[in-house]
């Protein structure tokens, strides 16, 4: 077996790029609008009951979370039900592999592709935070930015392994039920996430 061609990956995660480019503008209202209203119904809502958690604020504490939640859902979304559908209705994934792209470029493209698409999408939710002020003003919670973009890697894996087993979108349902259970297991037991705070 070769190894994979990192142009072809590029040219994979490159595609990828374009056709966000040309969907920009939805997918920005939802990387934006989805923190602003959990910000507005966990921070605000439940935020007028909890003065603290942890010895942080609560808006903070749920800040980080949800820059958690955010990357491993948007992985895991862009490689299990996207990608299903660039390869079972779409038949991209046909045409990809008649050029000289393997299937293990196809796959880390497609992996490159959902961890920088998770990535984008924590730093939106570090952004609207910031300006609600659940995020220190200093330089920090940036160092944290190479960790969730590992963790996105992990969960784009997740969502390829899911993809692979799928025979229709229905199957995704079991996916996410289980992927939503590991979300709060894993996050249970960080140290209720003050590391991407403080």
């Amino acid at each position: 077996m070769k190894m994979p061609e990192s142009v072809y990956v590029l040219a994979v995660y490159d595609r990828q790029y374009r056709v966000f480019r040309k969907l920009l503008g939805s997918s920005l209202v939802s990387n934006v609008a989805n923190p602003i209203l959990f910000l507005f119904a966990f921070g605000f809502g439940m935020g007028s009951f909890i003065d603290t958690m942890s010895g942080m604020s609560y808006l903070t504490f749920v800040v980080a979370g949800m820059i958690g939640y955010s990357a491993a859902f948007a992985a895991s979304f862009e490689t299990s039900i996207g990608a299903f559908t660039r390869y079972f209705l779409q038949k991209n994934w046909d045409a990809i592999l008649s050029t000289p792209v393997t299937l293990a470029e196809l796959m880390m493209g497609e992996i490159l592709w959902a961890s920088v698409k998770a990535l984008f999408s924590a730093i939106c939710v570090l952004v609207v935070g910031w300006l609600w002020g659940g995020v220190p003003t200093s330089f920090e919670p940036l160092l944290t930015l190479p960790i969730v973009f590992l963790g996105s890697i992990c969960f784009a894996c997740a969502g390829l392994v899911a993809t692979a087993y799928a025979k229709g979108y229905e199957f995704f349902a079991y996916f996410f039920t289980c992927l939503g259970d590991t979300h709060v297991r894993v996050l249970w037991r960080l140290p209720r996430a003050e590391f991407l705070i403080h």
